[in-house]
C-alpha cells in the first residue's frame, strides 16, 4: 500500500528466533522482537503480526522504531494465544483478520483490531482530523501511539501534540511544544531529525539553509556535549567571516559546565582556543 519503493519495509526473522525490519532501499536494521517463530505483514497497512513465544503480537506501526522506541513499544499489542499451538506460522494477515497454521496442520482464524487499517488510510488521505476522531473513539492506546509515530513523522505537529497529549507522554509533549516556537522551517526539520536521534542530519539541513543557520548549528552541537565539533564548527566560521564570536561561545559555554563539574580542560583544542580567546566577555556571549 506504500506509495513509493523508499517507505517499503522487510521483516526478518533470523534463525536465532530474533525479528528485524528494515527498510528496503537502506540497510537500517531495526530488532523489534526475540523468540519469534513467524511474522507476516498486514495487506492494507503498516502492521506487522507476528507469533512469539505463545503470544500473538502486533505492531500497529513497526516504522515507529526510527522515530522514537517508546512510541514504536506503545504501539504493540502482546496477548496470549494460547489456540495457536506449538510452531505456528502465520499465513495470512488481511484487513482485521490473520490465519495462522499451527504445528499440528491445523488452521486457525482469528480477529485483529479493525481500526489499524481505517487510521492508515486516514493517513494516506492527509486526513489528520478524522485520524485524531477515529482514536478518541476506539480509545486504544496502541492506535494513539501509531497516530503520534505517523504525525512525527509527517511533520504534522498539531496532530502530534493531541496524540501524545492523549497517551501521557509529557516529556514528548513538551519538545513537539518547543518545536512549534522555532521560527524557520529548517530549524523545526532540525529538531525533528534530533528527536529521532539522528544529530548528523538535524545539523546538515541547518547548514545547507539559505543562508546556512551556522549559530544554530553550533548551539546544537553544544546542547548535545558535542564540544570537538561544535568548537571545530565554530572556529571554521569565524575564519570565513573573519569574526570570533561563535568561537568565545563555545569556550564560555565549555568553561561553564567544567566550573560546575570542578573540572579543568583536558581536551587540546579547547585549550588552545581558550588561550586565543582570552578573557570570556559574558555580555558579549548572551548579546
Amino acid at each position: 500500500f506504500t506509495p513509493g519503493l523508499a517507505e517499503r519495509r522487510l521483516a526478518i526473522v533470523d534463525s536465532a528466533g530474533d525479528l528485524w525490519v528494515t527498510p528496503v532501499l537502506v540497510h537500517e536494521p531495526e530488532k523489534l522482537a526475540s523468540m519469534v517463530e513467524s511474522a507476516a505483514w498486514c495487506d492494507t497497512a503498516d502492521a506487522l503480526l507476528a507469533c512469539a513465544d505463545g503470544r500473538r503480537v502486533l505492531w500497529y506501526c513497526p516504522s515507529a522504531v526510527w522515530v522514537d522506541r517508546d512510541l514504536c513499544e506503545a504501539a504493540r499489542e502482546d496477548v496470549a494465544a494460547p489456540a495457536f499451538g506449538r510452531i505456528p506460522r502465520v499465513l495470512s494477515y488481511r484487513g482485521s483478520r490473520c490465519v495462522v497454521r499451527r504445528g499440528d496442520g491445523a488452521a486457525v482464524h482469528a480477529s485483529v483490531s479493525v481500526n489499524t487499517p481505517l487510521l492508515y488510510g486516514l493517513v494516506r488521505g492527509s486526513r489528520w482530523e478524522h485520524a485524531v476522531r477515529l482514536c478518541r473513539q476506539a480509545k486504544e492506546r496502541p492506535l494513539w501511539a501509531a497516530l503520534a509515530a505517523m504525525a512525527l513523522n509527517a511533520s504534522q505537529l498539531d496532530t502530534a501534540e493531541i496524540a501524545l497529549a492523549s497517551l501521557g507522554m509529557a516529556d514528548k509533549l513538551a519538545f513537539v511544544l518547543h518545536v512549534r516556537d522555532v521560527p524557520s522551517e529548517e530549524g523545526r526539520a532540525a529538531e525533528m531529525a534530533l528527536f529521532r536521534r539522528c544529530p548528523d542530519e538535524a545539523e546538515a539541513i541547518l547548514m545547507q539553509a539559505s543562508p546556512p543557520l551556522v549559530y544554530r548549528a553550533v548551539k546544537l552541537n553544544v546542547r548535545l556535549f558535542r564540544w570537538e565539533r561544535a568548537l571545530a564548527l565554530a572556529r571554521e566560521h569565524d575564519t570565513s567571516s573573519g569574526k570570533g564570536g561563535l568561537t568565545e561561545l563555545v569556550v564560555a559555554a565549555r568553561q561553564r559546565l567544567l566550573d560546575a563539574l570542578g573540572r579543568e580542560e583536558t581536551i587540546a583544542s579547547f585549550q588552545s582556543a581558550t588561550q586565543a580567546v582570552g578573557a570570556v566577555d559574558e555580555a558579549r556571549v548572551r548579546a
